[in-house]
C-alpha cells in the first residue's frame, strides 16, 4: 500500500485539543473517533485514534489501558501495511 492518505480532519481537532487542553480533555473526543472509525473503512484514521487514547492514558497515569490501545494501534498500522 502506498502513502496514507490525509488523516480526518476532526483528528487535528482533537490533537489541538490535547495540546492545548490536556490527556484529560481530549481523552473522550478520541474514544468518540475511535468509536466512529472502527465502524468504517479508514484504517489509518482508527489507528491514529487509538494510538491517542493510549497516549492520553500514558499522560494520566494508566499504563495498562495505554500499552492496550497503543499495541491495537500497531497491530491495525500493520495489517493496513499488509493490505
Amino acid at each position: 500500500m502506498g502513502a496514507a492518505a490525509a488523516l480526518d480532519p476532526r483528528l487535528e481537532a482533537a490533537t489541538q485539543l490535547y495540546r492545548e487542553e490536556g490527556a484529560g480533555k481530549a481523552l473522550p473526543e478520541f474514544e468518540k473517533l475511535a468509536g466512529e472509525f472502527a465502524r468504517g473503512s479508514r484504517t489509518h484514521d482508527h489507528a491514529a485514534a487509538l494510538h491517542y487514547i493510549g497516549e492520553c492514558h500514558w499522560r494520566l497515569g494508566d499504563f495498562a489501558d495505554a500499552r492496550r490501545f497503543l499495541e491495537r494501534a500497531l497491530q491495525l498500522e500493520r495489517a493496513a501495511a499488509i493490505a
